[in-house]
């Protein structure tokens, strides 16, 4: 089982981990983070096991994107996080092994 993403909050010192919840449509769409990457806007990408994810900090809420090979314009994590501009920095978010 992977661990899913977690994020340090410096102001309480306390973790807060975002994992997969199937009840939860803005939960992340996996638990096995492979790719975590921001966007000029601050917004965080998240490859997983089973898609990209758009992560946004202020409502802590993700949208899920799934690669359909029978739809043109879908898109994969790969793709998407590599024209993200810039890989996320080691500052409080990470990808837990447990």
């Amino acid at each position: 089982l992977g661990g899913g993403l977690n994020r340090f909050d410096i102001n309480s010192e306390k973790f807060i981990s975002y994992r997969h919840d199937a009840n939860n449509s803005s939960s992340i769409s996996g638990d096995y983070a492979r790719a975590v990457c921001e966007d000029k806007r601050g917004i965080l990408w998240v490859g997983t096991e089973t898609g990209l994810n758009r992560f946004d900090p202020h409502t802590e809420k993700f949208s899920a994107y799934r690669y359909d090979a029978s739809n043109p314009h879908s898109t994969s994590m790969f793709t998407s996080c590599s024209q993200c501009g810039r890989r996320l920095p080691r500052r409080g978010l990470r990808s837990s092994p447990n």
